[in-house]
């Protein structure tokens, strides 16, 4: 059986460069934008092989930190988030950080972990502080659901 390559990134539509962000997925290989899309594909495959009805699931979230953030750190975090793909808008307020972003291409998780990669002056206790944050909403679970077909019942007629 030969392989099919896919040179199309299937979590963000953009094109992937060959042998960057690359692996093989029933015998397709699929070729990501950026290792961000590789890790979002990688943690929930399913949704992004039959997405042509998939839309976006836009999520707003704030993040409280520790303390208020000075100006520069300010920028330094606005920038870092801005550059993740799937990122729509991040402001800072103070001590509240403001995202908004399309859950079909980061995850809280990949936010948090590019910001403790991006060795950003954050005081001691902001990883603490965001681990709370999160903890109202349940990604996991929402990305789970997307999966799952709804079952016919009281409210929806059976497939013909």
């Amino acid at each position: 059986m030969t392989e099919e390559i896919v040179n199309i990134c299937p979590v963000c539509d953009m094109i992937g460069e060959f042998n960057t962000h690359t692996m093989q997925h029933h015998n397709k290989v699929l070729h990501f934008c950026s290792q961000q899309c590789k890790e979002t594909f990688v943690a929930h495959p399913m949704l992004y092989l039959g997405k042509a009805d998939r839309g976006e699931d836009i999520k707003r979230r704030t993040l409280r930190m520790a303390e208020p953030l000075d100006a520069e750190t300010a920028k330094q975090v606005v920038a870092c988030l801005k550059a993740m793909m799937g990122v729509k808008e991040v402001t800072v307020e103070g001590d509240k950080v403001r995202i908004t972003y399309d859950l079909l291409q980061v995850t809280e998780k990949v936010i948090e972990k590019t910001l403790t990669e991006a060795k950003l002056p954050l005081s001691e206790k902001w990883l603490e502080r965001l681990h709370r944050a999160w903890v109202q909403s349940n990604e996991v679970a929402e990305l789970d659901n997307l999966l799952a077909k709804p079952a016919p019942g009281c409210h929806k007629m059976p497939p013909k």
